[in-house]
C-alpha cells in the first residue's frame, strides 16, 4: 500500500483537481439542501429564481463530472500500471454526482 505522499507526488494535478471538484460539489450540493428546507418558507417567486439557479449548479456539476469522468478513463488507458488509483478516483469523482441527485 502507498503512502498517500507517494500518492500525491506521483498525481499532484488529479488530486489538484479532484479537490477542486469535490469543493465545487459540496457547494451544490449545500445549496439544494438549503433549498430544500427553504422551500416553506419563500414565495414562488423566490422559489422559481433559487430552484433555477439549483438546476444550473447540477447540470454544470454533471457536465464537469462527466468531462472530469472520460479524462480519467482515458488515462486510465495509457496508465496500466496506475488503474487503479484511476478506478478509485473514478468513483470519487461519481459518487457526488449520485448524492446530489438523490437529496
Amino acid at each position: 500500500m502507498k503512502s498517500l505522499s507517494q500518492i500525491f507526488k506521483k498525481h499532484p494535478i488529479a488530486i489538484i483537481v479532484f479537490l477542486l471538484y469535490a469543493y465545487f460539489a459540496q457547494a451544490v450540493i449545500t445549496g439544494k439542501w438549503r433549498y430544500s428546507k427553504a422551500l416553506s418558507h419563500i414565495n414562488s417567486g423566490e422559489k422559481l429564481a433559487w430552484g433555477e439557479g439549483v438546476m444550473y449548479g447540477a447540470m454544470f456539476l454533471f457536465f464537469i463530472a462527466t468531462v472530469y469522468a472520460t479524462v480519467i478513463i482515458i488515462s486510465s488507458l495509457f496508465y496500466k500500471d496506475e488503474k487503479r488509483f484511476y478506478l478509485w478516483l473514478l468513483l470519487a469523482i461519481a459518487t457526488p454526482v449520485g448524492i446530489l441527485f438523490m437529496v
